[in-house]
């Protein structure tokens, strides 16, 4: 018969150290009871209470939570998302049992394997893969607002997983006409965010609205060709500055399709309203030459470890 998981914290033993944050730290660590390996974030309470984010971290359990409950998880096999399987706290600190993703994340990638992650094709196998995560999240009301490559990890069979919802707007459904549904264009006030992924109208405006998440993809895009973010400049500051003066995306390079380089540009506009909707993005021809359909889920999930090999 096999064994259960026990949830307690004496069950594990850490193996290695996966990485730190300003008040976190994730851990390799096996189960005694099954052997099976979990990456378990630990959380200072002191950090979340003397720098009011206790709220963040509620908020990234919650989100996780819902996620895995929803309908179209199990369809993309568990696919789009880290999942979350217990939490726990002892006097110092939150606990978050969570899957090991053991392939690193598309950072990882970019410095690594920089020819790997230029090729098109792959681009069009993880870009179908974000663009199907952020309309599946969205669907069940979750704005991440802070998508970029260091929170896009690899499962073992090299299809993407989300994580990191700390930074997540969890909105309220509501009904409307006698239809559920979720307010995306819910202004969202809360400055988070990485500097390099931020939308131009959080800058502008003061919010953000779902098309945040969409904002962001396009500027990992233009990370994977080029092996550098599209907006960097030597201080928050400067980075700040470019975003919110661009006028457009230069593409240094005559190596990209004109549909790659359409989809970006036109996915990059600082007006938010002029950019792709979800809709067209999923029906561009950058997708369509690569045989992806978004009413298809396997032409979007089905593992292609020999690309990265």
């Amino acid at each position: 018969m096999a064994s259960e998981e026990v949830w307690t914290l004496d069950n594990f033993i850490t193996q290695d150290v996966l990485g730190t944050g300003s008040y976190s730290q994730v851990d390799k660590s096996k189960s005694n009871a099954t052997g099976v390996t979990y990456a378990i974030k630990c959380i200072h309470k002191l950090h979340l209470v003397k720098h009011k984010k206790v709220k963040y971290a509620s908020i990234e359990r919650d989100a996780m939570q819902k996620l895995q409950a929803a309908d179209g998880f199990p369809q993309r096999n568990g696919r789009c998302c880290v999942q979350l399987f217990a939490t726990l706290q002892d006097r110092d600190s939150l606990y978050f049992i969570m899957e090991y993703v053991p392939n690193g994340d598309l950072l990882k990638l970019i410095r690594d394997k920089p020819t790997v992650a230029q090729d098109e094709s792959v681009i069009a196998y993880l870009a179908s893969q974000l663009v199907d995560s952020i309309r599946f999240i969205q669907s069940e009301g979750v704005i991440h607002r802070d998508i970029k490559p260091e929170n896009i990890l690899f499962s073992k069979d090299w299809t993407i997983k989300l994580a990191d919802f700390g930074s997540a707007k969890i909105l309220p459904l509501e009904e409307n006409n006698s239809i559920s549904e979720y307010p995306l264009l819910t202004r969202c006030k809360s400055f988070v965010g990485t500097a390099e992924y931020v939308s131009p109208e959080l800058l502008l405006l003061g919010y953000v609205d779902y098309r945040c998440d969409y904002w962001s993809m396009g500027c990992i895009l233009y990370h994977l060709i080029f092996g550098t973010p599209l907006f960097k400049g030597k201080s928050e500051y400067l980075t700040f500055k470019l975003i919110t003066d661009s006028g457009g995306v230069d593409f240094p390079s005559d190596n990209v399709s004109p549909s790659l380089e359409d989809l970006i540009s036109s996915i990059l506009i600082k007006n938010m309203d002029k950019r792709l909707t979800p809709e067209q993005i999923m029906d561009h021809t950058f997708f369509k030459e690569h045989s992806i359909d978004f009413n298809d889920l396997t032409t979007i999930w089905t593992p292609r470890p020999e690309y990265f090999n």
